[in-house]
């Protein structure tokens, strides 16, 4: 079965960009307040984390909005002839 039509569009990285985002600014915060690391501590926690994080979620993302277009329209996934 080819997934070359189930183009999810930018859904998987806004959704990834929300979540990171999310985590990071919360994580920041909550560690600024706590420790208050100096600026160079902070690029040096946050700025790998994003990346990664960013890297590692976005093929987890992608792949559970195709499961769900999958689970919801079926029909959609109907092999073609190349299968």
């Amino acid at each position: 079965m080819s997934f070359a039509g189930r183009e999810q569009g930018d859904g998987p990285a806004f959704l990834a960009i929300l979540l990171v985002g999310a985590l990071t600014a919360i994580g920041a915060t909550v560690t600024d307040m706590k420790l208050e690391p100096p600026l160079w501590a902070h690029a040096l926690i946050w700025i790998p984390f994003v990346f990664i994080g960013s890297i590692l979620s976005l093929r987890w993302i992608k792949a559970w909005m195709i499961a769900v277009q999958y689970h919801y329209r079926n029909d959609d996934f109907t092999p073609g002839p190349e299968a």
